[in-house]
């Protein structure tokens, strides 16, 4: 057992010397793969150390986790500027990272813009983020036009939401309505949600 925790340090070992060689001859990429090793190893100060060399020769591709890892120690500023640097140069999975750092900030305005730009850049799961932080700050009616414009393309989550939503408004005809679309689709949450509504309407007659 001794000798194979012995072994796994010297391939560690071997394997820091191979990206020490790559560094020393200029490779951007070796400097952000260790960058990533030392940031999952939550080796933060050593993450950011060669996140920072890469950016500094000109290599961008890390600068989304760099802008990440800033936020985790809630550093706001060099957050948002990381991010930025990632948004110029194409990377776009930091225009969500970019909207929750203004959200956790108390920035909503800020937050809403980058959301939107995450949506129009298709970035994966945008358009459920925005909708998570519609109903968050209480703006239904944006939250709703969304789930509206997604029912009408058959999606029977949107539909069963948009229900939730009639029923919160006390709008129950339309609930019923949007509950029945989806249950026709097959979505067990809206059959549910259908049979609940029509007992309590019956409970009522």
């Amino acid at each position: 057992m001794k000798k194979n925790g012995i072994d796994k340090l010297n391939g560690i070992d071997k394997l820091f010397e191979e990206y020490m060689k790559r560094i020393q001859s200029g490779d951007t990429k070796a400097m952000n793969e260790i960058g990533l090793i030392f940031q999952n190893s939550n080796e933060n100060k050593n993450a950011e150390k060669w996140f920072l060399k890469a950016i500094e020769a000109g290599d961008y591709e890390f600068a989304n986790n760099l802008g990440y890892l800033y936020a985790s120690q809630n550093d706001f500023e060099n957050a948002k500027k990381y991010y930025l640097l990632a948004i110029e140069n194409q990377d776009f999975n930091a225009l969500g990272n970019l909207a929750i750092l203004y959200e956790q900030n108390g920035k909503h305005e800020e937050a809403e813009k980058y959301y939107l730009q995450a949506v129009e850049k298709d970035c994966g799961n945008a358009k459920n983020n925005l909708l998570i932080f519609y109903n968050k700050t209480h703006q239904t009616d944006k939250e709703k036009d969304i789930y509206l414009h997604l029912a009408l393309k058959n999606n029977s989550d949107a539909m069963n939401h948009l229900g939730i939503i009639f029923v919160g408004e006390g709008k129950f005809e339309e609930a019923e309505k949007w509950f029945l679309k989806a249950s026709v689709l097959g979505d067990e949450h809206a059959k549910n949600n259908l049979k609940v509504l029509r007992d309590n309407f019956a409970e009522k007659k």
